[in-house]
């Protein structure tokens, strides 16, 4: 955490805003999210870091406060919920909320002992959490959903190791994450991948406050072509179509997806574009996608004005020229010559 936060001050954080909290109890934390909030109201960007333990149960996220434990439901009182971290930086003009708290928590046992196991949802990690669309936020973790995270071998996880590096780029926060994303997988042998999602226009945000202008439209083409970085992994075949097994991290409208696609150049591959609804039907049959409360866009077939977009979570299919606006992930794809 202090390395986080000597990291702000060097990139242009003014040192009597940024707040440090180390070994805090529950009612110290919730005093810190009340004061945040009331500064945030002022803010331009507000950034909050969290670093410790975090478990989901019930698809409910929260986090440890210092020397607590939850040996039962009613212990759950004792944490945070992750809801009130987002909810402390909501009256800034920017919000960036990176969680590295997907520890392998060992309380988990004490839960999977108790009579209410049956009735308990509980899960590794923490549970997938979208970024609210009303807010400019972008709510990155440590790992992908219902994973763990390592501690690493020092004073500093892989993660926080990787932000403290990246954040002093002039880049646009997105391809900061990225860059980070790569470096995390890479050291832990890609057992451990860092995920993000937000609801921030494709202007983006950026905390040095000097990638602007020129430098921030280089910085878009950074975003449109290394936001999936090319692990080996992440690209798949059906017949003649290559496709992305995982979905974007970012949310995009339908114009912006579109770019992003025809930007992207992912594992030494370019002419990248949205699928249609045929297309992605098959992708779907073919790959299992952990995140089931998204949508993706896919392609019009003759009217720009209409566009398809299927709900994963009703598995539900839409079509109209309202939702072009909408925020949502996307899978690109580019037929094999």
């Amino acid at each position: 955490v202090r390395a986080i936060s000597r990291t702000l001050i060097e990139i242009g954080f003014h040192k009597k805003n940024v707040m440090v909290l180390e070994n805090a109890s529950r009612d110290e934390i919730i005093d810190a999210l009340i004061k945040f909030r009331k500064k945030s109201k002022k803010a331009e960007i507000a950034f909050l870091y969290f670093s410790g333990h975090g478990m989901q149960v019930d698809n409910q996220n929260y986090l440890f406060p210092a020397n607590s434990t939850a040996k039962n439901h009613l212990d759950l009182e004792r944490l945070i919920k992750l809801n009130s971290f987002i909810d402390s930086t909501s009256p800034a003009k920017y919000e960036v909320i990176l969680i590295d708290a997907c520890r392998n928590n060992p309380v988990l046992k004490y839960f999977e002992k108790t009579k209410l196991k049956s009735t308990v949802a509980i899960k590794k990690g923490l549970g997938h959490v979208t970024a609210p669309e009303l807010q400019q936020v972008i709510i990155g973790f440590a790992t992908q959903a219902g994973s763990v995270a390592s501690d690493g071998k020092k004073n500093n996880s892989p993660y926080a190791k990787a932000l403290i590096k990246n954040l002093k780029l002039n880049l646009e926060i997105r391809p900061i994450l990225g860059q980070v994303r790569r470096e995390v997988s890479k050291a832990t042998k890609y057992t451990q991948k860092p995920i993000y999602d937000d609801s921030i226009g494709l202007d983006g945000v950026c905390l040095t406050g000097i990638c602007t202008g020129e430098s921030n439209k280089q910085n878009q083409s950074i975003v449109q072509e290394q936001f999936v970085e090319p692990e080996r992994e992440n690209i798949g075949i059906i017949g003649k179509l290559m496709y992305q097994r995982e979905p974007s991290m970012g949310r995009f409208t339908w114009e912006e997806a579109k770019r992003y696609c025809e930007k992207l150049t992912l594992k030494g591959y370019s002419n990248w574009r949205l699928p249609s609804k045929k297309e992605l039907s098959k992708i779907l049959k073919k790959e299992s996608i952990k995140q089931k409360e998204i949508h993706l866009w896919t392609r019009y077939k003759d009217k720009e004005s209409l566009v398809w977009v299927i709900n994963l979570d009703e598995n539900d299919w839409y079509r109209s020229d309202t939702i072009k606006t909408w925020r949502n992930p996307n899978l690109c794809v580019r037929k094999i010559k």
